[in-house]
């Protein structure tokens, strides 16, 4: 969706920049598939029961999405994944930490494309401040998180593998927000290109929590996706 949803500035640009304009504007022409636009492989492997997508509604930094968060085409993906049966959350954009307000602007956004209240989110990124988070995502209105992985290593940040109620010390008050911590983020070893220790790690993952109990949680990109290890989540969906 990126390459053939784009065209405003930096998408030029990146193309310049990644010297892949050419793929780019093959894809727009249709000549090619969008490398991006992965979710029907995606859900024909994991069913609602297994999966909860993030969508970021925003393109206001460099660092979020190339296409317009009002382009049809993404407003014609979170519909499809809803029709599906699928949990769709709000994956607040990069200013977002530091300009609470846009959390519940692109909350909004998500809401009316869905036609119902967005409940759980993760931070883009992984930014937070602490214990802001917990302000902030009481302010929104949202009951669940899934921001607290490290962004360098796997583990459990949360120290369980159990969703932890959220309470702030610094006023001693419980806040009505569910922390869900992922294990491990894809990109912790695929930005070294590391995929046989991708792979190695997730299945010593998938031990711990089967040996321990609890759930177990992975960030995945919808970019990175042909790099999953598709292998290891036979037999575990039912």
């Amino acid at each position: 969706m990126p390459f053939a949803g784009g065209g405003g500035l930096r998408w030029w640009l990146g193309g310049v920049r990644r010297r892949d304009l050419f793929y780019r504007l093959q894809v727009r022409l249709g000549r090619l598939p969008d490398p991006y636009d992965t979710l029907d492989a995606i859900t024909a492997t994991f069913p609602p029961a297994h999966s909860r997508f993030f969508f970021l509604l925003s393109h206001r930094h460099r660092l979020d999405s190339l296409v317009s968060p009002r382009h049809p085409a993404v407003r014609a993906a979170i519909r499809r994944l809803h029709e599906q049966g699928y949990a769709v959350g709000i994956h607040p954009s990069y200013e977002s930490r530091d300009v609470p307000a846009l959390i519940q602007q692109e909350k909004a956004l998500l809401e009316k494309y869905l036609g119902q209240p967005v409940t759980f989110s993760r931070q883009h990124y992984l930014r937070y401040r602490w214990p802001d988070l917990l302000v902030q995502l009481e302010q929104a209105g949202l009951r669940e998180d899934y921001t607290l992985a490290f962004p360098e290593r796997s583990g459990f940040l949360l120290g369980t593998t159990l969703p932890v109620p959220a309470y702030r010390v610094d006023v001693e008050r419980e806040v009505p927000v569910l922390l869900r911590g992922p294990a491990l983020m894809d990109q912790v070893y695929l930005r070294r290109g590391d995929r046989v220790g991708l792979e190695a790690e997730m299945r010593r993952l998938f031990q711990v929590v089967e040996k321990t109990g609890g759930l177990l949680h992975f960030i995945w990109h919808n970019s990175t996706y042909p790099e999953l290890p598709h292998s290891l989540f036979e037999g575990r969906l039912s």
